[in-house]
């Protein structure tokens, strides 16, 4: 199984989970998600030991996304025939 989890302290944001078998339990997605939440906690005391609130500002080097819109009849251009590129 594979399990991942992401969120605060106020709660679960988001998760994924891969398995191979049919079905798991609830005994044991109750169980991943306690072992989950521990870990999260650890993760989140370090990153607050660290730094205890978010900057102000972004670094000039912090990643950023830009969103644009293409017109339906034009996406063949960016993507090209078909969606093969």
């Amino acid at each position: 199984m594979d399990f991942k989890v992401a969120g605060t302290r106020e709660g679960i944001t988001a998760l994924q989970m891969d398995i191979k078998i049919a079905g798991i339990t609830a005994e044991i997605l109750a169980e991943a998600l306690a072992q989950a939440k521990r870990a999260r906690f650890e993760i989140l005391d370090v990153i607050e030991a660290t730094i205890s609130e978010p900057r102000p500002d972004l670094a000039p080097s912090a990643p950023k996304i830009d969103s644009i819109k293409i017109d339906i009849d034009k996406i063949k251009i960016v993507i090209g025939k078909g969606g093969e590129t």
